[in-house]
């Protein structure tokens, strides 16, 4: 099982990538920022900060019952600049990539469905890869 390194008020700590369609993993910018757009919404029960991919990202665990995977896709669109590939806002460089990490062929089917629904809503193309 992969794993990635997450920051957490206790420090660094190792959190798995899982794959038990509870659990989304988000680059966009900051991951303090990214975390506090996750934190409090309904059917979100932790966001976790950490890196992935040399990038800042937030991993989000969910209750599927009441937020759908799509639902956080959809969100995640709402909180950063969909066309900035170089970093997020002020935050530029390699570790502020935005990306979508998904593990299994449902979650890039949602990601990418949502990207393109996105890009018909903005008028153009979104540069954040699905990974």
């Amino acid at each position: 099982m992969a794993t990635v390194a997450g920051v957490s008020a206790a420090g660094i700590s190792v959190w798995p990538v899982l794959q038990d369609g509870t659990h989304a993993c988000f680059a966009g910018g900051c991951f303090w920022s990214t975390q506090a757009r996750f934190d409090g919404l309904p059917g979100v029960e932790t966001v976790v900060a950490g890196t992935i991919d040399g990038r800042e990202a937030v991993r989000v665990s969910f209750n599927p019952a009441q937020v759908s995977y799509r639902e956080l896709v959809d969100h995640y669109w709402r909180g950063i600049d969909p066309f900035a590939a170089g970093g997020q806002f002020c935050d530029l460089g390699e570790a502020y990539r935005p990306a979508i990490y998904v593990t299994d062929g449902r979650m890039r089917a949602e990601a990418e469905a949502s990207r393109r629904d996105a890009e018909a809503v903005l008028g153009r193309h979104v540069s954040v890869p699905v990974l």
